[in-house]
């Protein structure tokens, strides 16, 4: 019988993903997954409360190399509740899922750069370019700089 691994924290999903390639962060985070997730689950008709949610915290944490895609067969029955022949089923799409090749989408990426960019307050300067002057003595950096913005954190596939 297969023991469930419920016991993975965030802090340990945090440390994988910190350390997980550009493409499995990716995979992990994108909008595309939690689609195609939702979709799975809607197709093998996961109870819409808490199956769903263990389900794309399962398909996480694989993704993040914390549990072995070759247990998938065991862990969905253990902790889906649903038949073997199904679990089978849904570990072939999950196969398939996850070795697709990822390309990461470098002109939206760009996009949502430049919008972070633009949602920035500016500096209370002269109105026109032509008026700016540019002074580079530290105080003047100082007393213009636009704070960054804060760290993303990677997502919570889970609770603790």
């Amino acid at each position: 019988m297969y023991k469930i691994h419920m016991n993975i924290t965030n802090n340990q999903r945090d440390e994988a993903y910190n350390t997980a390639s550009k493409q499995d962060q990716y995979l992990y985070m994108s909008q595309n997954s939690e689609l195609y997730l939702l979709k799975l689950a809607e197709t093998y008709q996961l109870d819409a409360g808490n199956n769903v949610e263990k389900f794309i915290i399962i398909v996480g944490d694989v993704i993040l190399g914390l549990r072995s895609r070759v247990d998938l067969p065991q862990i969905l029955p253990a902790e889906l509740g649903i038949s073997d022949g199904q679990a089978l089923q849904m570990t072939g799409d999950l196969i398939d899922f996850l070795d697709q090749p990822v390309i990461i989408d470098v002109a939206s990426d760009i996009a949502e750069a430049e919008a972070m960019l633009k949602a920035l307050p500016t500096s209370n300067g002269p109105s026109s370019e032509s008026e700016q002057t540019h002074s580079s003595d530290q105080a003047s950096i100082l007393q213009n700089r636009v704070p960054a913005p804060p760290n993303p954190t990677p997502p919570k596939w889970g609770s603790d």
